[in-house]
């Protein structure tokens, strides 16, 4: 499978002028749910989930995002906006991916290649091209 082509891929890119919040307002409006509500759901306070919404909290961390994903996205969200769900809420701390933390922690060379391709101003379309590379690998193991 080459991700370049999947909708996977396609919708984990996140546009960089879309936020966490804005993201988190329209699936709950899709489930006709107040603000009130989806807060008690997800055991945080309704100004709190506000702040969240209107940009002015980044997204929590820990297992509130969790809790965010199976009450809204688990009815909502196909696995491959899962991946969108928590770039943006990466976005929003200014921090690397939820996700791939565990992996980064486990893996030095993964780090490793970060940094030199941090160092290097890698573009996206570099990116891209190591996907692709990744997943040609891949294959042929």
């Amino acid at each position: 499978m080459d991700i370049m082509n999947t909708a996977e891929y396609r919708s984990s890119v996140v546009d960089e002028t879309e936020t966490f919040g804005a993201y988190i307002r329209a699936r709950r409006e899709e489930l006709g749910l107040s603000v009130r509500g989806l807060a008690g759901k997800l055991g945080i306070t309704p100004a709190y989930l506000s702040d969240i919404e209107n940009g002015n909290s980044p997204a929590p961390k820990k297992k509130t995002p969790k809790r965010i994903l199976e009450n809204l996205c688990s009815e909502l969200i196909e696995g491959d906006d899962t991946k969108r769900f928590y770039d943006l809420a990466a976005m929003s701390w200014e921090d690397q991916c939820l996700e791939l933390s565990h992996y980064l922690k486990q893996h030095a060379n993964a780090r490793l290649a970060l940094r030199v391709a941090r160092q290097h101003g890698f573009t996206e379309e570099e990116w891209k091209t190591i996907a692709r590379n990744i997943e040609q690998m891949s294959r042929k193991e």
